[in-house]
């Protein structure tokens, strides 16, 4: 199967037809200096079967976390709602919006759900208050179990239809974790639920990253006595390892197309990155100095490399041609910083410093200019990763005693832990968001 009929196949297991835009005016521009949040009424949606109500539930409360953790929406508050938030009407015509209104919506849900043996059908739309008008309809049809992927997906329609650009709530997190005492590779949803064992193998696996387009994960373990870097497909499960010669294979990041990966390769005590053919052909040194190169993060124009080294005398943030030329420090401040990590528009990029004895994220742009410490004095706070739209980094961190994974508006605003498992979760890896084709 090619990949556009993977991509397509992948877009309809989530909904049934795509949202239907009905106004295609953009209410908010992503990237304002300023955003005035855009205040919202989220009724729960309707259900004729008793038995469906919970489901019903389920799905109307994650659009309603989602839309809150957004940064974009200021939630109505559902105990004040003046209308019975049940009545089942969809058209625009048979809804008084004054109501609406009074409590200060600027733009209301209604939706109803319906249960037929295991699948579920989501009937919704998405109104501007002030004129009446339809915003939005869509229907999403899924097995039940999904309910909370289908409020996913509702949340990231709004958004986009809001904004010009769909939200990230349907993508997923890799991380490690050692909850079952050894450190495994998983995978859960953006808020930690949903969670998925990748590897079960018992031994040290560590350093997630998704491939482009999300059909795959690389990651570093040490099941054949040496670290190596693996490729497992998400899809059938297949696992391949990059094979190199002599050396240890470090953690990897893979090139905007999925064609290559840049690793960091150990030859007798010295760490350098190489850049290899996803089949393992093509091995081409990349760095070649004295000190350690090592933790590359290739950039979205391809054309550029981050990566820390510490040639100068202490870890530091550099950046290289693809080709592993015209070497530049990016970081000039701080005696230890690492895990470079670019953002999807290549606008950022993200680090991990010390400050005051702690590891804090920081954001830089790619010239090195117009630094910003998001994380303050809160326990350790490392290996930050971007979403595929930018407003979001996610990162690990031990402020509540052991190492949890979290996230944080790409300002530093609303940092919130996500994961629940018991143990140290580290390393995550976020999951590029499915573009429409």
């Amino acid at each position: 199967m090619n990949k556009t009929k993977k991509t397509l196949l992948a877009l309809l297991l989530i909904f049934t037809s795509l949202p239907h835009t009905i106004d295609a005016k953009v209410y908010l521009k992503i990237g304002s200096p300023t955003i005035q949040l855009l205040a919202i009424a989220i009724p729960q949606l309707n259900s004729s079967a008793d038995e469906a109500a919970t489901v019903a539930s389920k799905v109307t409360d994650v659009i309603t976390k989602d839309l809150e953790i957004s940064g974009i929406f200021s939630i109505i508050d559902k105990a004040s709602f003046l209308v019975d938030p049940l009545k089942s009407e969809l058209s625009p015509d048979k809804i008084d919006f004054k109501p609406w209104g009074a409590l200060g919506a600027e733009f209301l849900t209604k939706g109803s759900l319906a249960a037929e043996g295991r699948n579920i059908t989501v009937d919704v739309r998405l109104y501007d208050v002030a004129t009446g008008k339809q915003v939005m309809a869509s229907r999403y049809t899924r097995d039940a179990r999904d309910a909370r992927k289908i409020g996913h997906t509702i949340a990231d329609d709004i958004i986009a239809n809001l904004t010009g650009e769909r939200g990230v709530f349907n993508t997923r997190m890799a991380f490690v974790s050692n909850g079952t005492g050894n450190k495994e590779i998983y995978v859960m949803d953006f808020d930690g639920e949903g969670v998925e064992a990748i590897t079960k193998n018992g031994f040290i696996n560590i350093s997630p990253a998704w491939s482009p387009d999300g059909s795959a994960i690389s990651y570093v373990s040490f099941k054949g006595g040496r670290p190596s870097v693996y490729i497992k497909e998400i899809e059938n499960g297949k696992e391949t390892k990059l094979s190199v010669p002599e050396g240890t294979s470090l953690g990897a990041s893979w090139s905007p197309d999925g064609k290559k990966l840049a690793l960091v390769i150990s030859r007798d005590g010295n760490a350098d990155i190489y850049a290899i053919n996803r089949d393992g052909g093509g091995l081409t040194r990349l760095t070649e100095s004295w000190g350690l190169d090592v933790s590359p993060s290739w950039a979205p124009n391809e054309k550029e490399i981050a990566f820390v080294s510490d040639r100068g005398g202490s870890p530091q943030i550099y950046i290289m041609d693809s080709s592993g030329g015209n070497v530049r420090r990016l970081t000039f401040e701080g005696s230890y910083n690492a895990s470079p990590a670019w953002s999807m528009k290549g606008d950022r990029i993200a680090f991990a410093g010390t400050s005051e004895g702690r590891f804090e994220i920081f954001t830089i742009n790619p010239d090195g200019s117009d630094l910003r410490q998001l994380t303050a004095n809160t326990g350790n706070n490392e290996n930050p990763t971007w979403s595929s739209d930018g407003r979001f980094i996610s990162f690990s961190s031990t402020r509540d005693g052991g190492s949890s994974i979290y996230i944080m508006h790409s300002d530093g605003a609303d940092q919130r832990r996500i994961d629940s498992m018991k143990g140290k979760a580290t390393s995550p890896a976020w999951e590029p968001r499915i573009k429409e084709p």
